[in-house]
């Protein structure tokens, strides 16, 4: 499938200041860039900045399993559901909007 996105296999390694760099791996050629970092801070504690990094880790691989899916699904009695589904991957591939 065709994406813009940093290919790689997105993992997660805590850093000893407490924040969570999210980096793209390629095997062969280590870590080809910094997608990301979380920070734990006042408002977000340890365990969610974890969660967080781990969920943007996993982007990648829940946008590719979505599309996938969309194949083979022939009918979703539920339109919402069905629209819900097409909105999250508008939501990440198309094209961002300035405000």
């Amino acid at each position: 499938m065709n994406t813009k996105h940093t290919k790689g296999n997105w993992q997660v390694a805590m850093q000893p200041e407490m924040h969570f760099n999210i980096g793209a791996y390629i095997p062969g050629q280590g870590c080809v860039g910094l997608v990301a970092t979380v920070d734990q801070n006042r408002d977000i504690d340890f365990e969610q900045a974890e969660a967080n990094a781990k969920l943007i880790a996993a982007a990648p691989d829940l946008l590719e399993a979505l599309k996938i899916a969309t194949l083979y699904v022939s009918s979703i009695s539920d339109k919402e559901d069905w629209q819900k589904i097409q909105a999250v991957i508008k939501k990440a591939t198309v094209e961002m909007q300035l405000v």
